[in-house]
């Protein structure tokens, strides 16, 4: 059993070298975040934008980025561009926390108007 399990896993790691040797993965730079950044500023405004720094687990990080250590060099572009320190503290997690606050007072309000029973009541019908 655990034969086929290795074999199974040398056939697919084959089929990705193969795929990925007929079909070389372009590696964006990391100034294209900041390209998504000024799109979504324009149509959307700067205080829907927000970025994470999750990198770890991902296969393909921006040509320059290893990891969250290099969110630096976002930034830096950012103030290349123009951006204002209070745009990027936005972008950087101010706009995350206000959006997490408001969800986290919603979610409070929303507790007290419906009790647990109330609630299966509403489920089981």
């Amino acid at each position: 059993m655990l034969r086929d399990k290795v074999a199974e896993a040398e056939k697919l790691a084959k089929w990705f070298r193969k795929l990925f040797a007929e079909n070389p993965i372009y590696i964006t730079p990391y100034t294209r975040i900041v390209d998504h950044i000024d799109h979504i500023k324009k149509v959307a405004g700067i205080d829907i934008v927000g970025i994470g720094s999750d990198y770890d687990g991902v296969p393909f990080l921006p040509a320059g980025m290893n990891g969250a250590e290099d969110l630096a060099l976002v930034t830096y572009e950012m103030l290349r561009r123009g951006y204002t320190e209070q745009e990027i503290r936005k972008v950087l997690g101010e706009n995350f926390m206000r959006a997490f606050a408001q969800a986290e007072k919603v979610a409070r309000i929303e507790s007290r108007k419906i009790s647990a029973e109330g609630s299966l009541k509403r489920i089981g019908k």
